[in-house]
């Protein structure tokens, strides 16, 4: 950029290596400047005289009697080609005009860059924004300079080192006061310490200048401003995860300031400062470091400031939450909705533990509601758990404990704690019921009725569904109604009724596009590519597969992410892509593992088993089969991993551990559907013929047919072809391996 204006202006925070980044430039150009590159220091400087002074010392040159920056403009122009380096300039900017911008009219060979934290506004200016190290670039840094004191960190500090230098926000001054901390602390206690940030990044080599800690560089640029921009950097430290434009304006309370200008300018003058950074088109977020240290300054303004400033995070949020469900009501911009929601999750959770705090039960309701749209999708669950009961203990009317209730079950029933789950949909129906609240109510039911399908109980379920999906349209609620159909349709495969559940799946399908619902539709599309693998239809599921996760990336979806790899990986297996189900498999079990999905877990366990199984490695499938039971204790779930070790179980040849496995399955389903007793009598098939009661072993596989031609399980189906295995072993004709 030198090269093509005669002034570039190096921005950044303090701490991210402008000075070294302009000396290391200079020095690479001096052959090409006849007139040399010359460094001035303005540190010190705090007026027009006070540069003149720096540069008339840098440049040897005398100042005499005159105008100073005359007597410098002659100076540097009588130099020729000539590049002069002016470091902090960020305290004297008010001056730039003055002394800058003449020497620029005078000196038109001479090439100037500047190191400030403020875009100075000069004519002919460009502006280089320099931004924290890249995360490889810092884990060098930190291991450099970590060697360099006698403390490389080891293979086994590598995710420790990447943790703590992005805690750091990867700036270079932050990064090398902390690799100074190890002659006496490993990178594990680094990252332990990091809450006493400011303590903990102090130079300990008797340098007293503003580099030498972290805060000190923070103390020059906030003593760098004026009060109503300290101000508005303060109380933006109770955003969490950025903010938006109209966040801010309704956060930001500068009334106590006369000479303060609207808050959207506050803003713009805190990202000309470096002291906020812009991530997208309208959001804007502060570094870790920059957040705590104004932070620390809001709790200095006293509690009633803080307090007041989190209020209004509080409401606005709340008010976010409320006008979200009115857009997700009328369907209107379903697509940015969704994206809004994931971004605002860390401030909706902020403002609901804030709001639990302070007993303000209404907003914390609110604030709930925008959360567990976010965790929902990002997890963890447990998270969600404890937020929804912290919210439920303040909630003072039976309204606002119902809906609480209502997320509280949701949460629940996520994390695997079905009979918690169900009681809490439960009350939360009661209450709605009580309150005349019908809205509520279908919400409730849908609910409920998720948790006694994943108990297991379909019948139940379907009747929940219909009841919810009556509600819905008895309100004209069409995007609602996508939901109930798709709970609805779920049932109805576990009934056996597939082209019902299709026929659902299909419907709710086109109501998610209709109304842009994009979370909606990448469920419906999960949902209709396991039916099409069920029924044999690979190439149809997998573009479902493929689009839900296409849709998922698209949101920042985690947890609907993790059920499209997962499915992925099941088709995959059907079409003997052994290897890309297994990786796909393991990338779901590590999504839902993190966010505590044991539905998930379970499911992409068995699915590793069948890759084992498929791969000729019976004893790793039936180790996946066993963890697979371990990690849920739902019937349901146990029964489905127990019929596919008692297969496992057989093939190594320990029939006393498939007897085991085929009891305990059967113990866990004293009520299942007509599919799950089919399974379990072919599984009983299986443990009769392997023990050698062939006669028995029919009797089983017949069981097994009739209960699947009533359940209606297609030619085509897992089950179909599972029972046509079993029959041709029996026969005496399977190829070997068949299963």
């Amino acid at each position: 950029q030198v090269a093509a204006s005669r002034l570039v202006s190096v921005l950044g925070l303090g701490g991210t290596g402008k000075t070294r980044l302009v000396l290391r430039f200079a020095r690479s150009q001096l052959k090409q400047y006849s007139g040399g590159a010359w460094f001035c220091d303005l540190s010190e400087a705090r007026s027009a005289e006070g540069i003149a002074q720096a540069v008339a010392a840098a440049l040897e040159v005398p100042l005499g009697n005159g105008d100073p920056i005359e007597r410098l403009g002659h100076a540097i122009a009588g130099r020729g080609p000539c590049l002069v380096v002016l470091d902090n300039f960020e305290q004297v900017a008010r001056h730039a005009e003055e002394t800058l911008g003449r020497w620029l009219e005078r000196c038109e060979q001479a090439r100037f860059v500047v190191t400030t934290r403020e875009v100075l506004g000069l004519k002919e200016e460009r502006s280089l924004a320099l931004a924290p190290l890249a995360s490889r670039d810092a884990v060098e840094l930190f291991s450099e300079r970590a060697q360099q004191r006698g403390r490389e960190p080891k293979p086994e500090d590598a995710q420790t080192v990447a943790r703590l230098v992005d805690l750091l926000d990867r700036l270079p001054l932050a990064v090398e006061l902390a690799a100074a901390r190890t002659r006496v602390l490993s990178p594990q206690q680094l990252l332990e310490r990091m809450g006493d940030r400011f303590r903990l990044l102090a130079s300990g080599g008797g340098r007293r200048d503003r580099q030498a800690t972290l805060r000190a560089t923070l103390d020059w640029s906030w003593e760098l401003l004026s009060g109503w921009e300290q101000a508005a950097l303060a109380q933006a430290s109770v955003f969490e995860g950025g903010f938006t434009l109209e966040a801010a304006e309704a956060v930001l309370d500068l009334s106590e300031h006369p000479d303060a200008p609207w808050a959207m300018d506050a803003v713009q003058s805190l990202l000309e400062k470096s002291l906020l950074q812009r991530t997208g088109e309208d959001r804007f977020d502060l570094l870790v470091s920059v957040q705590e240290y104004a932070a620390e300054k809001l709790r200095a303004s006293g509690p009633e400031a803080e307090a007041a400033a989190q209020a209004r995070h509080g409401d606005h949020f709340a008010v976010f939450a409320t006008e979200e469900s009115s857009r997700a009501s009328s369907g209107r911009g379903g697509a940015a909705r969704s994206k809004a929601l994931m971004l605002e999750l860390d401030n909706a959770v902020a403002a609901c533990r804030r709001a639990v705090e302070r007993g303000d039960a209404e907003t914390a309701v609110a604030a709930l509601s925008v959360s567990w749209l976010g965790l929902s999708g990002r997890g963890p669950f447990e998270a969600a758990v404890d937020l929804a009961e912290a919210v439920r203990r303040v909630a003072t009317t039976p309204t606002l404990r119902g809906r609480a209730d209502e997320i509280l079950a949701r949460a629940l029933l996520d994390a695997g704690r079905l009979d918690e789950g169900r009681a809490r949909a439960e009350a939360s129906l009661a209450a709605a019921r009580e309150q005349g609240d019908r809205p509520r109510e279908a919400s409730a039911l849908r609910a409920l009725g998720q948790a006694h399908g994943r108990q297991g109980r379909p019948d139940e379920a379907a009747e929940l569904f219909e009841a919810a999906l009556a509600i819905h349209r008895e309100r004209g609620d069409l995007r609602e109604e996508g939901g109930a159909l798709l709970g609805l349709g779920l049932q109805r495969v576990m009934q056996g009724r597939r082209d019902e559940a299709r026929a659902h799946y299909e419907a709710a399908l086109a109501m998610a596009r209709e109304h842009g619902d994009l979370r909606l539709e990448g469920t419906v599309l999960n949902n209709l590519g396991s039916l099409g693998v069920e029924q044999g239809r690979f190439d149809e599921a997998s573009v479902c597969f493929e689009g839900a996760l296409s849709l998922a990336r698209e949101l920042g979806d985690r947890h609907a992410a993790g059920l499209s790899f997962g499915n992925l990986g099941k088709a995959r297996i059907e079409q003997a892509r052994l290897e890309e189900a297994r990786a796909l498999l393991e990338q779901a079990m590590v999504i839902h593992r993190e966010m505590g999905f044991r539905y998930g877990q379970t499911y992409w366990l068995l699915g590793l088993a069948s890759c084992a199984w498929k791969s000729g490695r019976p004893a790793e499938a039936a180790a996946w089969a066993r963890q697979a039971i371990e990690v849920d204790d739902n019937p349901m779930r146990r029964c489905h991993g127990g019929m596919q070790l008692v297969e496992y179980e057989v093939a190594c040849g320990d029939l006393s551990g498939a007897r085991r496995a085929l009891e305990a399955a059967e113990a866990c389903a004293p009520s299942a559907s007509l599919e799950i007793q089919a399974g379990l009598a072919m599984a009983r098939a299986k443990v009769l013929s392997a023990e050698g009661d062939a006669d028995a072993a029919r009797g089983a596989l017949s069981e097994a047919q009739g209960l699947a031609d009533r359940f209606g399980a297609g030619p085509d189906s897992a089950l179909a072809r599972g029972l046509d295995a079993l029959r041709a072993r029996l026969e005496g004709n399977a190829p070997e391996g068949a299963t």
